[in-house]
Formats: structure tokens, sequence, C-alpha cells
């Protein structure tokens, strides 16, 4: 409910509301969480807690969850653009490999 409201507060665009939908599906395969699941763990790690010795505490972004996720999805990005360049170079030999068989 939160993200169709937030669509409907920026006015975005179809193709932007399109692009919005491909992230949250790719996100959603690499941690099995809804934007909504990933919104309540986000805000649960922003709260304040008690350490073993009772001093509060507040995690470092780098300790949160958001920043493992962050990671997983450019590790995401940066293989489908090695693997689509593999295919272009792949499909490139194929085809030498075809023009110089006689």
């Amino acid at each position: 409910m939160k993200l169709i409201h937030l669509i409907q507060r920026r006015n975005l665009s179809k193709q932007r509301i399109r692009h919005y939908n491909l992230v949250f599906k790719e996100i959603h395969e690499l941690t099995a969480k809804t934007p909504y699941e990933l919104i309540v763990e986000a805000k649960k790690e922003e709260q304040p807690f008690n350490d073993e010795n009772g001093n509060p505490q507040i995690l470092d972004i780098s300790e949160r969850k958001v920043s493992l996720y962050q990671f997983m999805y450019n590790n995401f990005w940066r293989i489908k653009i090695i693997v689509k360049v593999l295919r272009k170079v792949n499909y490139g030999y194929f085809v030498l490999f075809l023009m110089n068989i006689k």
C-alpha cells in the first residue's frame, strides 16, 4: 500500500513505474522479500536497541541488511552485464566460425 501511495504522490510516468516494478521483481528474486517487508525490516533496524551491557546502540548502515541487499543487487547487475557481453562475444565467434566453414 505504501508503494501505491508513493507512486500516486510522485505522479510517476508509466515507464518509470514499469522500471520500478522490474527492480522490485529482481530484488524479490534475490531476497525473497516484498518491498513492504524490506521497508519494515529497514525501519526496525533503524531503531535503537540495548547491547549486552544495557547501553543504547544504533546499527551502523554497513551492519544493516539493506547494505547486504544493495551489494547483492549490484553483483546481480554486474553478472547480468557480463553474461550479456559474453553472449555477444560468443555470437561473434560463432558467426566468424560459420563464415570460415567451406
